[in-house]
C-alpha cells in the first residue's frame, strides 16, 4: 500500500481544476455562453445527435434552429434582458430549448419541480418574482396550476401552456413555430456576464422553507466541466433521466453534454424498469445517477442481459457502498463509477477520481490549501458550530465527522450563490470570524468525515432539512400544510433512517386537540393533495406534548434519535403510510421486518 494513497486521485483532481479554470477564463473573455456553445457546435457538427428522445432525433443543428425559433417567441411574449420567466415541464427536447433561448436573450429562468402543488407551488413562483409562467401541455401540469389560479392572478403571472392553450392564451408552440428559425444576428446577443444569474434552482438549504438558488454563468460553466474529471470522450452517448429542473439533470446533464459537444439521450421521467433497455436502444456509455436511482435498478430482478451493454462511465451522488457492490457485480466491473460531493449553491466539491468504494473523494492538506476546505467540530445539542471561549471554530482530527465549511475567497470565483429574496436567507449561511478575526467561511450544512488516509465520506446532513427519493424535503414546508389540517394541535416534522433507503424518510410527530381523533385515511388523502408527493410524511407519531426550545422552537433531536425504533418508544403510537390502502397503518415490528426484507417499499 502506498504511504500516500491519496496522491494519485488528488494529482489527477489538481491538473483537471487548472484545466478546468483555464477553459473558465477562455470562456469569459469570449463571452462564450451556452447558446454561443450550441451555436459552434452547429456549425462544426451539425448532424450530430445532441438529444435522443424516445424516438426523436435532435442534431445539434436542429436544436440551434428550435432556439432561435423560441428566443423570437419569447421576446414576442415580452420577455426581456434581465426579466425572469418560470419552467413546469417534464424533461422534453423543448426545455432545453426554452432553457438556452432564455438565456439567449439575457433572462433568468427558473426551474420548478412539477411535483409541486398548491402551497409549494405558489411559494415557488412567488418567491422568484417572475413574468411569464410557462408550463409543459400535461394534463397533471395544467391541473397544478390551476389549483392556484387565483394566487396567480394576484401575481399578476400569466401562464403559456407550451402545447395546449391555457386560460385561453396561445400555446407556446405555435407562436414558436410562426418564427424563423434563422440565426440571431448580434443585436440578439446579450452583454451577459459571467456573474450573472443564468437559472433560479430550488433546494431547501439546511433549514426553513424552500428557496431559489439563483445559479450564475460561472457556476454552470464550472459545475458541467464535470466531463473534464470523468473522462468523457467525443463519442460517448450519456444518458439522463433525472429532472431538468434540478442541478445533476440540467447542469451535469444537459449542459455538461452540450459543453463537450457529445450527445445525451433524454428520458421524460425515470424508470427503473427501462434504464437498462433505454441504455441497450441508444448505445449509452455514460449514465448519470443519484443513489435512490442505483437502488432502484439493483433491485429490479435479474436477467440473463443484465451485461448487455456499452456502459463504460457512472458518474453522480449518493451511492451506498453495498448498492455500489452490487452494481459492479450484476452489471459488470469495467463500469468505472465517479461519486462526487458538492450541492447547487455550495463552494465546495469533492471528486473521487479513484474509484474507491464508499468515498467522495480526497482531501490530504494540499487539497485543503488549495481550495480552502475544513471540517469542524458541530454543536448537536444547540444546532450550530462548536465555538471556543474565544469564539473561534474548532478543526476535527482525522476519522472524526465535521461540518464541512468552505472559504469565501475575496479574488477569483466564488463558487457559492446567493439565495434570491431576502438577502438575509444567504447570510445564515455565511459563517464568521472562523479561525481568525475576518474570516467567511460557507456552511454547506453537511457531516463529512476524513480518514487517516486523507478520504472523504459523507455522513449526514444537519438543520431541520432532509433528503428523500432524491428531493430535498423543506420540514418547515411540511409543517406549514399539516398543522392546517383540522383537529391538529401541532407538528414536528423531520427525517428518520430506515432499513435499505438513502436519505431519510419523512416522520411528523402530531398531537392532536382533545376533540379530534385522526381520520388517517382522510389525512394521507390531504397530504397527498397538498404536498408533493416525496414529502408525504411515511411515519406518523401520535403523542401527547411536543418539547421545544426557550424559543417555542420544536426540539427535533430526541425524536430523530428515537426514529422508527419501538423499544425506544414506549407511549406514543407509530403509524406508516399503506399507499395501496391510501392511509396509515399501525407500524409494528412485522412491518419493520418487511421493510427490511424488502416486501415493503417504502
Amino acid at each position: 500500500m502506498s504511504i500516500l494513497p491519496w496522491l494519485p486521485n488528488e494529482l489527477k483532481y489538481i491538473r483537471s481544476s487548472v484545466t478546468m479554470m483555464n477553459n473558465l477564463k477562455n470562456m469569459k473573455k469570449k463571452n462564450i455562453i451556452f447558446p454561443e456553445r450550441l451555436l459552434r457546435c452547429a456549425k462544426s457538427q451539425p448532424d450530430k445527435p445532441y438529444i435522443l428522445f424516445m424516438d426523436e432525433v435532435w442534431t445539434y443543428e436542429k436544436m440551434n434552429r428550435r432556439v432561435n425559433q423560441t428566443v423570437r417567441a419569447l421576446h414576442k411574449l415580452g420577455i426581456r434582458q434581465g426579466d425572469r420567466l418560470a419552467l413546469m415541464m417534464y424533461n422534453e427536447p423543448a426545455y432545453v430549448a426554452i432553457l438556452l433561448a432564455s438565456m439567449r436573450l439575457g433572462a433568468e429562468i427558473a426551474l420548478i419541480n412539477y411535483n409541486n402543488r398548491l402551497k409549494a407551488l405558489s411559494h415557488s413562483i412567488s418567491i422568484v418574482n417572475a413574468k411569464l409562467l410557462i408550463i409543459g401541455g400535461d394534463d397533471a401540469l395544467n391541473q397544478a396550476v390551476e389549483g392556484i389560479e387565483g394566487e396567480l392572478r394576484k401575481m399578476d403571472i400569466p401562464v403559456v401552456c407550451y402545447t395546449k392553450q391555457f386560460a385561453n392564451q396561445q400555446s407556446l408552440i405555435s407562436i414558436i413555430d410562426d418564427q424563423p428559425a434563422t440565426e440571431l444576428g448580434n443585436e440578439w446577443k446579450p452583454k451577459v456576464d459571467f456573474g450573472d444569474t443564468a437559472c433560479l434552482i430550488f433546494t431547501s438549504g439546511t433549514t426553513g422553507p424552500s428557496k431559489a438558488v439563483k445559479v450564475t454563468y460561472t457556476k454552470l460553466s464550472m459545475g458541467c466541466q464535470i466531463s473534464l474529471f470523468a473522462g468523457f470522450r467525443s463519442d460517448d452517448i450519456m444518458y439522463c433521466s433525472l429532472p431538468l429542473y434540478h442541478t445533476a439533470g440540467c447542469m451535469a446533464g444537459v449542459l455538461t453534454a452540450l459543453n463537450y459537444g457529445v450527445t445525451i439521450a433524454l428520458r421524460r421521467q425515470f424508470s427503473a424498469s427501462n434504464f437498462l433497455d433505454d441504455c441497450r436502444k441508444y448505445d449509452v456509455t455514460v449514465i448519470q445517477y443519484i443513489g435512490e436511482t442505483m437502488r432502484y435498478i439493483c433491485n429490479q430482478p435479474p436477467t440473463a442481459r443484465d451485461r448487455e451493454h456499452k456502459i463504460r462511465l457512472a458518474f453522480g451522488n449518493g451511492l451506498r457502498p453495498d448498492v455500489w457492490r452490487t452494481f459492479l457485480e450484476r452489471f459488470g466491473s469495467q463500469v468505472r463509477i465517479v461519486e462526487f460531493y458538492s450541492a447547487t449553491e455550495s463552494n465546495v466539491t469533492f471528486i473521487n477520481l479513484c474509484n474507491k468504494i464508499g468515498c467522495v473523494g480526497t482531501c490530504s492538506p494540499i487539497i485543503k490549501a488549495l481550495t480552502g476546505c475544513s471540517f469542524i467540530k458541530y454543536n448537536w445539542e444547540k444546532e450550530e458550530p462548536y465555538r471556543t471561549k474565544s469564539g473561534r471554530c474548532v478543526e476535527v482530527a482525522l476519522d472524526e465527522p465535521g461540518l464541512a465549511i468552505g472559504k469565501i475567497r475575496a479574488s477569483g470565483p466564488s463558487g457559492h450563490c446567493a439565495y434570491a429574496g431576502d438577502l438575509k436567507l444567504t447570510d445564515k449561511k455565511i459563517l464568521r470570524n472562523v479561525f481568525k478575526e475576518g474570516d467567511s467561511y460557507y456552511n454547506t450544512g453537511d457531516i463529512l468525515m476524513r480518514d487517516s488516509d486523507h478520504f472523504v465520506y459523507f455522513c449526514d446532513r444537519i438543520g431541520d432539512t432532509f433528503r428523500w427519493k432524491g428531493e430535498n424535503v423543506s420540514t418547515v414546508d411540511v409543517g406549514d400544510v399539516i398543522v392546517q389540517y383540522s383537529g391538529v394541535k401541532e407538528a414536528n416534522v423531520y427525517g428518520v433512517k430506515t432499513p435499505d433507503n438513502e436519505g431519510r424518510a419523512g416522520m411528523v410527530a402530531l398531537v392532536l386537540d382533545d376533540l379530534h381523533d385522526l381520520n388517517f385515511k382522510d389525512f394521507y388523502s390531504y397530504c397527498h393533495k397538498n404536498l408533493p408527493k416525496y414529502a408525504v410524511p411515511i411515519f406518523l407519531r401520535i403523542t401527547k406534548v411536543l418539547e421545544v426550545t426557550g424559543t417555542s422552537k420544536p426540539i427535533k433531536i430526541k425524536l430523530k434519535s428515537e426514529g422508527i425504533a419501538l423499544d425506544r418508544i414506549k407511549e406514543d403510537p407509530l403509524f406508516i403510510v399503506d399507499k395501496i390502502s391510501g392511509t396509515y397503518v399501525p407500524f409494528t415490528e412485522a412491518v419493520l421486518a418487511r421493510i427490511a426484507s424488502k416486501d415493503i417499499n417504502l
